[in-house]
């Protein structure tokens, strides 16, 4: 004898009859029985034993191994409803009914899955009792809100409540059975029913359904007894099928009433104003609907109630609203004020246009006088800057002559005097001779800043050519360092060759020269096409540059470091910028402190430039 506890476990009466086998709930053991609360106790037609729970799911008992196997709810995958089952019903397929807590179940054993039916498919409630089946093959489900008839063929519910005949809406676990004769019974908390399935049958009916009452701001309106009686009823409200309104009458109300005496607990409306309503408003057992400040137009107003069956009656009644526009929005007035508006717009037209012309005259004169004064001034500036450009160059190559020989002169003192004088004597020299180097170099590059963009045409120019040419100049910078220079398949652009191998070797260069220590540097250059540019990038893993200094560095004798740390000028990467914009692109950096930075910049392809 197998006994179910609530809180005990599962507990077997062995064969003597007097001693006992216990299956407790044991959290550590995943075999043992998922929860003590023992609900009931179902044996399927293959002997298998279902044990339900009051928060452990289902259980099923193998008597072979004495172990169980679990099914709980989880949200994750497909599993039963809820973890508090009530009762089990075995179908002639073998396949399991588990009323649960939160909706019917239905169980196949074969494929491992549940189906799961709740008041979204039309049962009453989801706390369903128990479950028995009548002679033609249909289900009958106890709930919490009454009695429903399944039909598994089509897989629809009828539900009955106490309108129909029930003791109550609400029925007991474990509380129902079926007589050999066929006869069910229910138990509920206000007593059980007794009923033959085959001899319940159910005649849809459709109660009349009336518009009772009209309201304007809340008043009842009365029906017009003569023709000067201003009233928007000219009869009864059930007898009249259209109604005009002002469009002052902006807030009214309809009325109506289902005549079902039968089932009172099944009068529920629905309504709907087409056009203004999308779809249907469900107002429950409220038999009222208002509406407020409608623009004015043609509209329906429909309602329709449930038949004694708890469905929508497609029995609708309907009534014709015509709202009214104010004087304002007619027709006529809109024509008159669209004559009056035109002929306004046609005047102030005029005289707009009229002014417009005069103040074109005077803009006129003034955008004259400031275009001579900007050619004036433009002509001024060009000149300006070729007389700048060309003492940069006279300046720049007219010191070269006497520094050179002042570097001459000191190295003859070095050679000659080196170790004669004192100490102090030979670091003036070096001091000098190092401050002359220094000089020549920068005179050497504000040489090649003035020159930069003298030659006006633009020629084809081979960026793999000037790379390679590139790295047969500096192939001593690349042996003393080990740096190597990998670039992609570079293009053939319009522009400066002189320039565009400045460019070139002035950001390799930079990547050498500011490389971290004990590190190789490498040097990678590639190019990616950007709607009608070439945008090329250089690449090195060098000491990086602070993100505070990315703009900077691109401004004449703007260094960042100390000389004794690394050599130059302070002009390279001004050299960079004023050629990129010589041939019409724009140059920046991305750097990371410590890991090194990437100089991009754009030119034109060949398509894009004049």
């Amino acid at each position: 004898i197998w006994i179910g506890t609530y809180g005990g476990g599962l507990e077997l009466m062995n064969a003597d009859g007097k001693t006992f086998t216990h299956y407790t709930y044991n959290p550590s053991d995943p075999n043992s029985i998922s929860n003590g609360n023992i609900q009931n106790i179902f044996e399927d037609r293959e002997g298998n034993l279902w044990i339900s729970t009051d928060g452990g799911g289902l259980n099923l008992f193998n008597k072979k191994n004495n172990n169980f196997t679990h099914y709980l709810h989880d949200d994750t995958k497909n599993s039963i409803s809820s973890d508090n089952v009530y009762s089990l019903f075995e179908e002639k397929t073998g396949k399991l009914w588990i009323c649960s807590r939160n909706g019917l179940n239905l169980y196949d054993k074969k494929t491992n899955r549940f189906t799961v039916f709740t008041v979204n498919d039309g049962l009453p409630a989801n706390l369903t009792m128990g479950m028995l089946e009548d002679d033609k093959g249909r289900y009958w489900i106890s709930t919490n809100k009454g009695i429903s008839r399944f039909n598994p063929y089509s897989k629809t519910f009828t539900n009955y409540k106490v309108s129909d005949g029930l003791q109550s809406d609400e029925f007991k676990e474990k509380a129902f059975c079926k007589s050999r004769t066929g006869i069910m019974y229910f138990g509920g908390i206000n007593g059980f029913n007794q009923f033959n399935p085959d001899s319940i049958s159910t005649i849809a009916f459709d109660p009349p359904l009336v518009i009772t009452n009209f309201q304007i701001f809340n008043k009842k309106v009365p029906i017009a007894t003569n023709e000067n009686q201003q009233s928007p009823l000219k009869k009864s409200i059930t007898e009249t099928s259209t109604i005009t309104l002002p469009s002052s009458s902006s807030v009214f109300s309809f009325e109506f009433a289902s005549l079902n005496y039968a089932s009172p607990d099944k009068k529920k409306y629905a309504y709907i104003l087409e056009p203004f309503d999308k779809e249907w408003n469900e107002s429950g057992k409220e038999r009222m609907a208002t509406y407020t400040h409608l623009d004015p137009g043609e509209y329906t107003f429909k309602v329709r109630g449930l038949n004694n069956q708890g469905k929508w009656s497609p029995n609708i009644v309907s009534i014709k609203l015509i709202i009214t526009p104010p004087f304002y929005l007619t027709w006529w007035f809109k024509m008159l004020a669209l004559l009056l508006f035109s002929g306004l717009i046609i005047a102030v037209y005029i005289n707009r246009t009229r002014r417009i012309k005069n103040q074109q005259k005077i803009l006129q004169q003034q955008v004259d006088e400031k275009t001579i004064q900007l050619v004036l001034a433009n002509n001024n500036l060009t000149m300006k800057n070729k007389e700048l450009e060309q003492f940069a160059y006279v300046a720049s190559h007219d010191l070269q002559e006497p520094l050179r020989t002042t570097i001459g002169f000191v190295d003859l003192l070095q050679q000659q005097y080196k170790g004669k004088l004192d100490d102090k004597a030979d670091k003036y020299l070096a001091f000098i001779s190092d401050a002359s180097n220094r000089m020549r170099a920068l005179i050497k590059d504000l040489l090649d800043f003035s020159r930069i963009g003298t030659k006006k045409e633009f020629e084809k120019v081979n960026c793999n050519e000037i790379v390679s040419s590139v790295k047969e100049d500096i192939m001593a910078a690349l042996k003393e360092t080990g740096a190597s220079i990998q670039s992609d398949t570079l293009p053939v652009i319009y522009g400066h060759g002189t320039e565009v191998k400045i460019l070139f070797q002035n950001l390799i260069l930079n990547a050498i020269k500011f490389r971290k220590k004990n590190t190789v540097p490498q040097v990678i250059i590639s190019v990616t096409k950007a709607n009608h540019y070439w945008q090329f990038a250089v690449k090195d893993n060098g000491i990086g540059i602070e993100k505070q200094y990315c703009e900077r560095i691109f401004d004449i004798f703007q260094r960042l470091h100390n000389r004794s740390e690394y050599e130059g000028s302070g002009i390279g990467l001004s050299h960079c910028k004023k050629i990129v914009e010589l041939h019409y692109g724009k140059i920046w950096v991305e750097s990371v402190p410590g890991e090194g930075s990437t100089f991009y910049f754009t030119i034109p392809d060949s398509r894009s430039v004049s």
